[in-house]
């Protein structure tokens, strides 16, 4: 490696032990990788413009396990070229020291050359190494460079802040595709290479420069992959650009290539109609010439919009729309345009230091509430995206509810920390529900239209920069006129700076409402210690009428305790429509009296008022603040309701009453006949089994959570049917009679109450999909098995899958004390073998 000396301390000039010396500053690189895909190895060269900033004789960058080779530095305003008198690696930071005999003077420039080599490895970071596994094994290589894994494939300033151009060259065997940010420039055939004298065939693939950009958002492939190819316009310029999807998986299912093989065209099209969807929303034009989708079967992260190169794994985007799972468009769609507004939020403005990371996640609250109602309207219009959005505030609520939850923006955060911090800030799932779903609430309060115009102003201020959350905050002070003690950052400084967030409690008198706000812990009531901070609250009360009417006031919730004069003689309900990112605890004849006007034909409430009174309700339950049978009481009397999206929310409900006491029988038992009997059974009765060529998205969808529902409370005459329909599949290879929606709880259901023979036809189906969906439908299936044996040899299977890092199974269902023992045991048996990620990868509990 670079030094096999003790590493000597790292020179910093910067306050903070976490960033590089601000000495000097990159500003171009242009990069030559080389990759040798047969022999697992890459190797490059890097010259890297410089500006001198301060006067020094040391210049510190970022490698990790990277061989160096010759390494120059030419100084311009010394006119002589040097090479370093040391050369120091720190491994534990990174970054790698140079000294050289004459100093850099100040405010000059300079040209760092670097020869390096190493190994493409399977770690699924920096640049690595892995298989597309067909009929014939076919070797790639990609990036994953985020959070701080840049300086795994080339020496560079690995930080957000020290943006720079790119000049990228690929060097390949001829028979792959090289792929990067930018478009390609040239592309020719040479002998001998640039790094080598070697006489073999190879491709040498120069791109166009970059714009300004920050190394975790540089990309590039090595892949023996096809495409198919549209384009768009944009609104604001009438610019055509090219668009791609890249995917040797539609080799799988192709014999020939075309540019209509529909399994890529489905994301093609979400992509064509997400970017001037964007543009015209934020009047920012796309900043590239051109948006490729990479499809790979082996990434370790959710999908990645880079600049210009959208990755992510084969079941994140491909779709058979002949036998297609709506729920699976659905995710595709939404999965794809949310990793389209990358382009502007974290590719044009990028997060100026990682305690900031949620600010690259801003456009999913930016543009997620305002796109859910919007988001293909001509095509999607039934998706009801609104109230979907209702459950992804409840999953960033039961995060941020532990008692080990972290503030969202955490000072000096380590790099080294990055990619292991279980912080909302780190974690890019929870960090974009947490920032949609209080963005939200701000954008609520504000209004929709002075929201949109601070998000545009906030944009343009900063093209090709990187920001703050002040910067955010000031754009929409100015486009509000919310100053002095209104002002938005003194509004939303606790939502980001503390953890938690706050219950409501309400108490009633004749004359009004008493409302108090604490932190909400899923345990219990929270103690002194964690109960300080006191939010700025949107409260959002609707008052109704007598003629039915309904009033909504803006109150907002500044201190612990507030009076709000109001008639509680009539109805009454807080946090309109569930936008706001807090719990309502009522009193329990209050809850009861919502419960029942929200369970009326027509009902004022919305559907999303619905949702949030019940998930509010069994986390109250469940943490102990209310009893179980009024949750459960409430479940009853809206057993007449239409929506999918709140039955999903009672499903969603009775799932966590029964794993709270999942050991006890005498509980679940009764559970599963209510389930059967009151709620999904009846359900079904009236749905059927057959989807129909006009129904709706919602009863497509509310038909699947029925069956689903009664098959796992076992409803005898859904298993049967279920049953009987996997059979004939298996006899006869013929899958039309299970609906691609019901394809997964199908194939639990023959597992759960089949044996051997179904659980391996199973595992064929797994091995041989005929697409991508059915084939996770397929894993996903095979942990139901009740039959330890069964069991163990799927704990077996899942390890040794080639595609263990992006697979995983349930847990197996042979009783809840068998099944705990079992996951703990093949947990402590294989943690050393494999590590803990892909056991739970293996195995998701």
């Amino acid at each position: 490696m670079l030094s096999s000396k003790k590493p000597k301390p790292v020179p910093t000039s910067d306050p903070s032990p976490h960033r590089l010396p601000a000495d000097v500053r990159p500003t171009h690189y242009d990069l030559l990788i080389q990759t040798d895909l047969d022999k697992s190895t890459f190797s490059g060269v890097v010259d890297i413009d410089l500006d001198c900033l301060k006067e020094t004789p040391t210049i510190v960058l970022n490698a990790v396990d990277l061989n160096f080779g010759k390494l120059t530095l030419y100084s311009e305003a010394l006119q002589t070229e040097q090479v370093p008198i040391s050369c120091t690696f720190d491994p534990a930071t990174g970054r790698v020291a140079l000294t050289f005999h004459k100093s850099l003077p100040a405010e000059s420039k300079a040209q760092l050359k670097i020869y390096f080599h190493a190994e493409l490895t399977s770690s699924l970071k920096g640049y690595y190494r892995s298989v597309q596994r067909d009929s014939v094994s076919k070797p790639y290589s990609l990036t994953q460079f985020q959070a701080t894994h840049a300086r795994r494939a080339f020496p560079c300033w690995d930080e957000p802040a020290l943006k720079a151009t790119f000049a990228v060259t690929l060097v390949s065997r001829p028979d792959v595709v090289n792929i990067s940010n930018m478009p390609v420039a040239s592309e020719t055939n040479n002998r001998p290479l640039p790094l080598s004298d070697s006489m073999d065939d190879w491709k040498i693939t120069r791109f166009e420069l970059s714009p300004p950009m920050s190394t975790y958002l540089v990309a590039f492939a090595t892949v023996p992959y096809v495409y198919v190819e549209s384009s768009y316009k944009s609104g604001l310029s009438g610019t055509v650009r090219p668009l791609r999807v890249y995917s040797m998986s539609l080799c799988l299912f192709f014999s020939t290539v075309s540019q209509d093989l529909p399994h890529a065209k489905f994301v093609l099209d979400a992509k064509a109609e997400a970017l001037p969807l964007y543009e015209k929303l934020l009047g920012v034009e796309f900043a590239l010439p051109k948006l490729d989708t990479l499809v790979v079967n082996d990434f370790d992260a959710a999908p990645h919009g880079m600049k210009g190169l959208i990755t992510g794994r084969t079941n994140t985007f491909l779709v058979d729309p002949e036998r297609a799972d709506l729920a699976v468009e659905k995710a595709v769609t939404q999965t794809q345009t949310h990793e389209v507004g990358h382009m502007w939020f974290g590719n044009i403005t990028t997060t100026e230091w990682w305690n900031k990371l949620y600010l690259n996640e801003v456009r999913g609250p930016i543009c997620g509430p305002m796109f859910c109602p919007i988001r293909f309207p001509r095509t999607h219009p039934e998706w009801n995206n609104d109230m979907a959005f209702t459950l992804k505030l409840q999953t960033a609520l039961l995060a941020d509810s532990k008692l080990s939850s972290h503030p969202v923006e955490i000072e000096q955060l380590d790099p080294r920390q990055i990619s292991q911090a279980r912080t909302k800030a780190a974690s890019h799932a929870v960090a974009g529900l947490f920032c949609d779903s209080v963005l939200r609430m701000l954008m609520h309060y504000i209004g929709r239209d002075q929201f949109i115009k601070g998000i545009s102003s906030y944009l343009k201020q900063h093209l090709y920069g990187n920001i703050t959350t002040q910067d955010l905050w000031d754009a929409l002070e100015e486009a509000t006129g919310m100053l002095g003690l209104d002002k938005i950052s003194v509004m939303m400084d606790t939502w980001i700076t503390k953890m938690g967030f706050p219950m409501i409690t309400v108490t009633e008198t004749c004359d009004g409402i008493h409302v108090r706000q604490d932190r909400f812990i899923d345990i219990g009531p929270a103690e002194p210690k964690d109960n300080e901070t006191i939010w700025t609250i949107p409260l959002n009360l609707v008052t109704i009428t007598e003629d039915a009417a309904a009033n909504v006031n803006a109150v907002l919730l500044a201190e612990r305790e507030k009076f709000i004069p109001l008639d509680t003689s009539k109805m009454y309900k807080l946090n309109v429509d569930t936008v706001g990112f807090y719990r309502v605890l009522y009193p329990a004849a209050r809850l009861a009296a919502i419960g029942a006007e929200a369970a009326r034909a027509h009902t004022v409430f919305s559907a999303q008022d619905r949702q949030g009174l019940m998930y509010d309700a069994v986390a109250f339950a469940k943490a102990g603040f209310s009893r179980v049978d009024g949750v459960l009481d409430l479940i009853d009397s809206w057993r007449d309701e239409q929506q999918y999206s709140v039955w999903q929310c009672l499903s969603a409900s009775l799932s966590e009453v029964a794993s709270t006491w999942w050991e006890h029988s005498e509980v679940v038992t009764p559970l599963n006949g209510f389930r059967r009997v009151r709620l999904f059974g009846p359900l079904v009765d009236r749905l059927g089994f057959q989807h129909g060529n006009d129904d709706p998205a919602d009863t497509r969808f509310l038909r699947t959570l029925a069956i689903s529902q009664a098959a796992d409370a076992g409803e005898a005459r859904v298993v049967e049917e279920l049953a009987g329909r996997f059979a004939h599949y298996i006899k006869t290879d013929d899958d039309s009679k299970i609906s691609p929606d019901l394809m997964g709880v199908t194939f639990a259901v023959a597992i759960r109450h089949g044996g051997r023979q179904e659980w391996a036809a199973v595992k064929q189906i797994a091995q041989k999909p005929n697409n991508p969906a059915v084939g996770a439908a397929a894993m996903r299936a095979l942990g139901n098995t009740r039959d330890m044996r069964l069991a163990q040899e799927t704990m077996q299977y899942a390890l040794q899958m080639p595609l263990l890092k992006t697979s995983s199974t349930s847990s197996p269902d042979c009783g809840p004390t068998s099944r705990l023992g079992f996951l703990a045991a093949a947990f402590k048996e294989h943690f050393d073998e494999v590590g803990s990620q892909r056991i739970i990868n293996a195995i998701r509990i």
